[in-house]
């Protein structure tokens, strides 16, 4: 999977500025440096995995909503990955019965998606 780093830091800006965060406040938030976090967003560093996960927690946003895949290399597998890291921290801090109702649910979902297509 090709990355856009700079698709992927103006994304990030306009996701920041969307939630009201100045670079400070969103730096301060994820413990980076406003400089390191211009860089990002100017697409002059690259962002690793555990920064974009913090912005994309601390802006409420998927990482899916921060990155611009380069759609010629663009993997399913890669994506299927990205969707059980989210549905992981959704699910992280319920109850047996919380991620029982939810599997169940998704399940039902599915059906219904699959029958109205």
């Amino acid at each position: 999977m090709d990355i856009d780093y700079k698709k992927t830091g103006e994304l990030i800006r306009s996701w920041r500025k969307k939630r009201g965060y100045y670079q400070e406040g969103l730096a301060s938030e994820i413990k980076v440096s406003p400089t390191y976090l211009s860089e990002i967003e100017n697409g002059k560093k690259q962002v690793s995995l555990k920064v974009l996960a913090d912005i994309s927690r601390a802006l409420g946003v998927t990482m899916d909503d921060l990155i611009d895949y380069n759609a010629d290399n663009y993997n399913d597998d890669e994506s299927i990955n990205t969707y059980i890291y989210i549905l992981s921290i959704v699910m992280k801090d319920c109850n047996d019965i919380e991620r029982k109702i939810l599997c169940d649910n998704m399940k039902s979902l599915k059906i219904i998606l699959r029958d109205n297509r």
